[in-house]
């Protein structure tokens, strides 16, 4: 990546401890900032719309820490915002968490000064297909369009192109990362019809879990197999008639095969 300020550079890596379900005496959401950082955030902070959000301070260490709750069986799942601010910048990152996610779990926020160019965009589709690599491609690429929005170029395109895959590929890899709803929302702006079978698939992320309730059964997690086909059965039921088409032709996943899940799991439970 060319720098136009290298000093600028920022990785932040999120370290995500779940109360209750690794280490309970050490129930905090961590962040370190990579030593290679002259700026560190103003503040770091973790949202959720149906629980008080946290700000967390620095400890004098480069470390930020907090607690995140896993939602209870019965809720099943719970969106989060990691937000990383310096001045008037900001940075996110949208997460789902279940009552079933595994932690601690491991992020980097980068908040990089990089020239928006077809040279910077080069040098981004030539990293891998890791998660460090994803979230860069993802900060950066994000970045390059938004500074771009006011003017039509092949640059601020191929910029969405590459926000766009590199948000698909991390909550596809990722299942506690949400897909952002701004690139979403961003794609669908640009009226390019290149996006829309990817988002149906993105769309179709949300839904995996429902193949999660034999691996749950053989672990004897009757409570949360029990949570997870009551919350998407319930899900099922409120969407539209063509919603419903929409999820199914994608996913393969019906009412039949949740009312299944549901009756099975709740006889167990009995």
């Amino acid at each position: 990546m060319v720098l136009r300020n290298p000093l600028l550079a920022v990785a932040t890596t999120a370290i995500l401890l779940a109360a209750g379900r690794v280490n309970a005496a050490d129930p905090n959401l961590f962040v370190s900032l990579n030593p290679q950082s002259s700026a560190a955030p103003d503040q770091i902070t973790l949202e959720a719309a149906d629980v008080d959000g946290e700000t967390l301070a620095p400890d004098g260490t480069r470390h930020y820490a907090g607690t995140i709750a896993l939602p209870s069986n019965d809720k099943w799942e719970r969106h989060y915002v990691l937000t990383g601010s310096w001045g008037d910048i900001s940075r996110q990152i949208y997460l789902r968490i279940t009552s079933t996610t595994k932690c601690p779990l491991r992020l980097t926020m980068f908040n990089i000064d990089a020239a928006p160019d077809d040279d910077t965009l080069s040098k981004l589709n030539a990293l891998g297909g890791d998660m460090n690599s994803l979230l860069k491609k993802y900060f950066v690429a994000r970045d390059v369009y938004r500074s771009l929005v006011d003017v039509q170029t092949n640059v601020k395109y191929r910029a969405l192109h590459m926000w766009f895959d590199a948000a698909y590929n991390l909550s596809k890899t990722y299942p506690y990362i949400e897909f952002d709803p701004d690139v979403k929302k961003s794609v669908a702006e640009s009226g390019s019809d290149y996006y829309k079978p990817y988002l149906a698939q993105a769309a179709a992320f949300e839904w995996r879990d429902v193949g999660t309730v034999q691996p749950l059964l053989r672990d004897g997690k009757i409570a949360e197999a029990q949570g997870l086909t009551t919350f998407y059965l319930a899900k099922f039921n409120n969407l539209t008639p063509d919603q419903k088409k929409a999820v199914t032709a994608v996913t393969g996943v019906d009412g039949g095969v949740l009312e299944g899940n549901h009756t099975f799991v709740s006889n167990l439970s009995q």
